[in-house]
């Protein structure tokens, strides 16, 4: 299943909304898209939403830290939010959850 996604922006924050899978296939291109917000004007804070994600991978782990410090070098916060079953056990298995801001 081929992943999609959305960028919704209001007042200085924005959701990328992602679904489907995530894997070495296409890892490059959920980074491209939390890159594209990170690197938006006054863009503050970036929130990850992978409510609709079913599956992820290694190759999309690391992806997610290099996000991370993009923006991090960048100066805009973000996190990780709403990973559901295996993609949540994955992120807190692999000790990535908490630098991406899961509680």
């Amino acid at each position: 299943m081929p992943a999609t996604y959305t960028l919704v922006t209001v007042d200085g924050s924005t959701v990328v909304s992602i679904a489907g899978e995530l894997d070495a296939s296409n890892a490059e291109d959920m980074f491209a898209w939390v890159r594209e917000a990170l690197d938006a004007a006054g863009c503050e804070c970036v929130c990850v939403d992978l409510d609709r994600v079913r599956f992820i991978d290694s190759t999309t782990v690391r992806y997610l830290i290099h996000a991370h410090a993009y923006a991090q070098s960048s100066g805009v916060a973000l996190r990780v939010a709403n990973a559901r079953d295996l993609v949540h056990r994955v992120l807190w298995t692999t000790g990535v959850a908490g630098v991406l801001g899961m509680a």
